[in-house]
């Protein structure tokens, strides 16, 4: 692997966070990220912070009762699929 491809900067680093956070990065593309993150000196507090409004968003929903019943009918048979 060349030098240049082993070393994210911050502007790829960052912009594969969200990737990072979903699981859906290239699996070359992870340790990478890791890495950067270790040694780089501004990008771990925005991570840190991407992670928390990661988690408290996806801690966030409605209650089935607030989704119209047809549009709930039509989720769980997608779903379902």
């Amino acid at each position: 692997m060349a030098n240049h491809e082993a070393n994210f900067g911050c502007a790829q680093a960052r912009s594969r966070v969200s990737d990072y956070l979903d699981n859906d990065l290239v699996p070359v593309q992870r340790p990478q990220l890791e890495a950067h993150l270790e040694h780089c000196s501004t990008c771990p507090p925005l991570y840190a912070s991407l992670v928390g409004v990661h988690e408290l968003v996806g801690g966030l929903y409605d209650r089935e009762s607030v989704i119209a019943k047809i549009l709930h009918n039509r989720m769980a048979a997608l779903r379902n699929q």
